[in-house]
């Protein structure tokens, strides 16, 4: 009997302990990746090991965006809503509405907060259906601030070095040079969707192509070798994602599907470090050219990370060899991974890219 009872306790110890959830466990040799059924993971060891902060935020939440700085971890949400973590002392995140400041005005769930941008001058934020909000350096209060009429979307926002700020958004590029009291639109061929200031040099990417300015938005001239480098030669911009690291501007043709459709098939990546002058491929690029629905490209440190529709992948050694660290459950078939590399942190939410 007292062996009975022995074998009967030891079973019911398997069950409980297998029913845990994946994400709560530790990705002892990343012999197997992590299942991501929650909302939000933090990592502070390159992805090696995760820890779930759900509990930490609302219950009903939808993050849109994700931000930090310093330890704290901002969430854009619905209804105006940002939520804040102390990442140094985790506890239940505290709540700000970014529309506060509008008089007579009742936030609705279509109001959700788009990425929060921070410049010099302070942080900025577009909430769906009001316009882009601003709050000062050292200030607790979001303000509505003035964009022209007709801008439903604000792709992204930099800042040179005389403090002119620049607007990326559906109509091209618009700058201020007066802190947002008044815009001009320097940049008139289509959508802009990618703006970056980079070793005084202005870039951006849109439907018309990569262009660049060298006098602060005055006049643009079309980089098209950049087209011929990267084989891409449709006019869907979403596919290209212009970022920095460093001293290194990267562009990076991502092969995605878009519905039942490929908006233009092939992957690329490649690199400058002149300001544009000459272009590599990266190393890693020879390995994602053989895959399927490449959606990103991040790095961290000496560490390289790409996603897919389902899977987060990480290389120690600049792409020769890869192991995916997290998945998202095929049950999930319109989500994919927001992912924000913060210092030595590696956070991720999930993002709803649609049917």
């Amino acid at each position: 009997m007292k062996t009975l009872n022995l074998l009967l306790l030891s079973i019911m110890l398997f069950v409980n302990c297998s029913s845990v959830s994946k994400e709560s466990d530790t990705n002892q040799g990343n012999t197997k990746p992590i299942d991501f059924t929650g909302k939000l993971l933090l990592s502070n060891d390159q992805g090696n090991t995760w820890t779930s902060l759900d509990s930490y935020i609302s219950k009903d939440m939808n993050i849109m965006s994700l931000f930090a700085e310093g330890e704290t971890l901002s969430m854009g949400s619905e209804n105006g809503i940002i939520q804040n973590i102390d990442l140094a002392a985790l506890k239940m995140a505290s709540s700000e509405n970014v529309m506060t400041a509008v008089i007579n005005k009742n936030p609705v769930k279509e109001n959700w907060v788009s990425e929060i941008f921070t410049l010099s001058s302070g942080h900025y934020t577009h909430v769906y259906g009001e316009g882009l909000f601003r709050k000062e350096s050292g200030s607790k209060l979001w303000q509505p601030t003035f964009i022209p009429e007709g801008i439903h979307g604000i792709s992204k926002m930099t800042e040179d070095t005389q403090g002119n700020i620049y607007l990326a958004c559906q109509y091209g590029v618009y700058k201020t040079m007066d802190q947002c009291k008044t815009w001009d639109r320097v940049f008139a061929l289509g959508y802009a969707n990618n703006i970056i200031f980079h070793n005084e040099t202005l870039w951006i990417v849109g439907i018309n192509g990569v262009h660049q300015s060298n006098d602060h938005g005055k006049t643009w001239s079309k980089v098209t070798n950049i087209q011929t480098l990267l084989d891409w030669h449709s006019h869907d911009s979403n596919v290209i994602r212009l970022f920095e690291k460093e001293d290194k501007l990267f562009i990076l043709k991502r092969n995605v599907e878009n519905g039942m459709m490929l908006t233009d098939t092939g992957f690329g990546l490649i690199y400058s470090e002149d300001n544009g002058k000459t272009w590599k491929n990266h190393p890693m690029a020879h390995h994602l050219k053989a895959q399927s629905n490449v959606q990103n490209v991040f790095f961290q440190q000496e560490n390289c990370y790409y996603t897919t529709k389902n899977a987060l992948m990480k290389s120690e050694d600049q792409g020769v060899t890869w192991k995916n660290i997290l998945t998202i459950p095929l049950s999930e078939n319109n989500m994919s991974f927001r992912v924000l590399i913060a210092g030595d942190k590696l956070i991720v939410s999930k993002e709803n890219f649609g049917c």
